[in-house]
């Protein structure tokens, strides 16, 4: 799929792209390793073990590894939102959020081992 996105679709794009009725073939819009802003249904490289393509379903930012460290010591606590789509019932609402809970419930000693800001709240 990388290697689609990366290097097929743009070739394709740019040799049929004048062509009417040509529909463009979704491409990487950008590398976030560093952190930075994504759209909605674009592509982008991320992953702190390796690759990994990340397409957000709304937009917002990625918030680097180093960046969240220091913001979590700072902010007090880890901020953690949702987009919830408008019409969800009260009985959809709660088995999922009790799913995430038990989720980043189980994520913390992983984050306690990874250092940082978040360790040194534990210490």
């Amino acid at each position: 799929m990388f290697t689609r996105l990366a290097i097929t679709n743009p070739l394709i794009n740019s040799v049929f792209g004048s062509l009417p009725g040509f529909q463009a073939l979704p491409a990487i819009a950008g590398f976030r390793a560093k952190g930075g802003p994504v759209s909605m249904g674009s592509a982008y490289v991320v992953g702190e073990e390796g690759p990994e393509l990340f397409v957000p379903k709304s937009s917002g930012n990625i918030i680097a590894n180093k960046a969240s460290g220091s913001m979590a010591g700072s902010m007090g606590g880890v901020t953690v939102n949702y987009n919830i789509a408008a019409g969800v019932t009260k009985g959809e609402l709660v088995p999922i959020l009790e799913a995430e809970r038990k989720r980043l419930k189980a994520e913390i000693p992983d984050m306690v081992r990874r250092g940082g800001a978040y360790r040194a709240a534990f210490a």
